[in-house]
């Protein structure tokens, strides 16, 4: 294991400890909690989607962490309880931890929604494996990829 992962795995332990000690890590290596997570996860497999991302690209996450909307340190009372615990995938997890809110670019055929003209009935893949017309909904270019202009 890299120093710089045991470095971020002593802080995010350290983070969890209250002010009473190490509450929230004596709660989530119990065997109530390993039982609790289980059957929360059976009954709620997939991500509560906060922020409407799986929802706008028509997909359903499985649900990976279980996420106290209430921290365990400020409130033990309510570690096992329903209403206190969202089902989120990795993503979601982390952007809600941060408070940070995920961009998403959703692409969709030039003349979407628009009359078949010759101009768009024609397409074929790139070299990627995406339809050379396609284009970022709001019409921007999408981040991170860079086409060749050359033919």
């Amino acid at each position: 294991m890299s120093e710089n992962r045991k470095e971020r795995d002593r802080i995010y332990r350290n983070k969890r400890r209250g002010p009473d000690g190490d509450i929230a890590s004596q709660i989530y290596n119990s065997q109530r909690w390993r039982n609790y997570r289980t059957w929360f996860r059976n009954h709620h497999p997939f991500c509560a989607d906060p922020f409407g991302i799986h929802k706008a690209k028509n997909e359903y996450v499985i649900t990976e962490q279980l996420h106290h909307i209430i921290k365990i340190n400020d409130r033990p009372d309510l570690a096992f309880t329903e209403s206190n615990i969202q089902p989120l995938c990795e993503s979601c997890h982390i952007h809600v931890e941060r408070g940070t809110k995920p961009t998403i670019i959703l692409t969709r055929p030039v003349g979407y929604g628009q009359k078949r003209s010759e101009e768009n009935t024609n397409v074929s893949p790139d070299k990627e494996g995406k339809l050379e017309s396609e284009q970022p909904v709001d019409g921007s270019t999408p981040s991170g990829s860079a086409r060749d202009t050359n033919p």
